[in-house]
């Protein structure tokens, strides 16, 4: 079963937009699901996103923790009650967002990524929009983030690649299933609204 790459973006976003708005037991254990899920998955998109992520989510929750005003903890001063269950929410849709990144990119290839960035990009051409240059420069940018990730290996003079001079994109066609996922995206963003 193959999904449009739009329709999988656009899940994606509607997702982390549903998700922001929740908090408690829902977030806790969507948060678990998504993680186990992930960890399963798509292990080594997550373990490379915690690892660049780590030090943000560390940041946000001793920001939250020790900078919210409310009822003080009696062992740690300047921390407030508040500011614990500030932190934990806010660190709880981090790690969401993070682990639902990872199962994206495992199902998306860098060019399917671009494929659905530029299909929402393409519309706003009419407006002026460069979306042919944002496609290519989002392509260039993951080409090069991969290769300053990827180990250093010696290089022959024989062997140096050329860039290449054409930006292909796959195509893909809509389907039934991506119809559903489309209609599961409507309705969360309609559950935002809910309590």
């Amino acid at each position: 079963m193959r999904f449009h790459p739009a329709s999988l973006l656009l899940l994606w976003f509607t997702f982390l937009l549903a998700y922001s708005v929740r908090s408690g037991a829902v977030l806790a254990g969507s948060c678990l699901i998504v993680i186990v899920w992930a960890f399963f998955s798509a292990g080594l998109h997550l373990r490379r996103l915690l690892r660049r992520s780590i030090w943000l989510m560390l940041t946000l929750f001793v920001v939250f923790f020790w900078m919210t005003p409310g009822t003080p903890l009696s062992l740690m001063p300047f921390a407030s009650v508040e500011g614990l269950h500030l932190a934990v929410m806010q660190s709880a849709r981090v790690l969401l967002a993070i682990a639902s990144l990872a199962l994206v990119l495992q199902y998306l290839s860098r060019a399917d990524l671009v494929a659905g960035m530029y299909f929402f990009l393409l519309p706003l051409s009419r407006i002026g929009v460069p979306a042919k240059r944002l496609a290519v420069r989002l392509m260039l940018t993951l080409e090069e983030v991969e290769r300053a990730s990827a180990p250093i290996c010696p290089v022959s003079e024989n062997m140096t690649e050329q860039p290449a001079d054409v930006l292909k994109l796959p195509r893909h066609a809509w389907g039934r299933f991506d119809a559903g996922i489309v209609l599961i995206s409507i309705l969360l963003v309609v559950s935002t609204g809910l309590p």
